[in-house]
């Protein structure tokens, strides 16, 4: 039976990561994130993960549908190449597709270099942090429902938006950053229902003996070391409250039954600015 976001005209991917299928894979909280941005703004998203058996059932019926759709794939540097095959198929099946690619993987190299790589497959590119250039790209993109076909190309609809890089066959336009973003507590919980996150926890349960899912407590860091990536989340720290973290902590623990552990993904480990751990134990939950 076809779900409501199946029949979404916008399409949120998780792309195939050869080295990430292994006994106890990380959910793609990236675009559990922008799920719920989606939500937040009252826009429905088919979100397409690349983790389990049926994926290329669904990617088979997202290259059947037909005029103009919004596939956002996000992808870490050593998931492009079969994030490229992808979003090459998508373009071959249906020109009007408009391509997004975010995280760690496009935001690595420079514009040319991965314009030489992917051509004309992806239309635009989120720098940075991508939850409010993503809410700009859907409203952009369901406002245009009234143009001709010849007024959707991408030149016309999003060659202003801040935070992107947009491609086309004549030149790469790189627009002005976006302001990151300071109070992260205006973001939503991610959408954690999106992809299917029991089957994560269920996974580490069976295979690493505990059941356990992630969260983002913070973002940032200020320093410069060379193995890092900072093109996503920058070099200023920042920092979710403590309310605001124990209060997720609380719904992943009441959502899900068998989560026993809540790994904090961090770039920088700043607990005690945090204090989160001190008001948790308010709350009488166990860290």
């Amino acid at each position: 039976m076809t779900s409501e976001r199946e029949l979404s005209t916008i399409h949120l991917i998780s792309p195939p990561a050869k080295w990430m299928h292994s006994g106890i894979p990380y959910p793609p909280l990236g675009i559990a994130y922008l799920s719920a941005i989606g939500i937040q703004n009252g826009i429905g998203i088919n979100v397409i993960d690349s983790q389990f058996s049926e994926f290329p059932e669904k990617i088979a019926n997202l290259l059947d549908k037909k005029g103009p759709q919004l596939v956002g794939i996000s992808a870490t540097l050593m998931q492009l190449p079969d994030s490229v095959a992808l979003a090459k198929k998508i373009k071959a099946s249906n020109p009007w597709s408009t391509v997004v690619f975010g995280g760690a993987g496009p935001n690595c190299l420079s514009p040319e270099q991965f314009y030489s790589y992917t051509g004309n497959s992806v239309d635009l590119v989120c720098q940075g942090e991508g939850e409010l250039t993503w809410a700009n790209i859907m409203k952009r993109f369901l406002g245009s429902d009234n143009r001709s076909k010849e007024l959707l190309k991408p030149q016309y609809i999003f060659d202003d938006i801040q935070g992107t890089v947009l491609f086309t066959k004549d030149q790469i336009k790189i627009n002005p950053p976006r302001a990151q973003i300071q109070d992260l507590d205006t973001l939503p919980f991610p959408d954690l229902e999106a992809i299917d996150a029991s089957r994560y926890i269920e996974l580490w349960k069976k295979n690493g003996g505990m059941g356990s899912i992630s969260i983002f407590p913070s973002r940032g860091c200020p320093y410069a070391c060379v193995f890092c990536d900072k093109t996503i989340f920058g070099r200023k720290f920042r920092h979710n409250s403590p309310t605001r973290i124990v209060n997720e902590m609380e719904r992943i623990t009441s959502d899900y039954n068998l989560v026993e552990d809540i790994f904090f993904l961090m770039t920088i480990c700043q607990l005690r600015e945090m204090s989160c751990l001190d008001y948790a134990k308010k709350f009488s939950l166990r860290v």
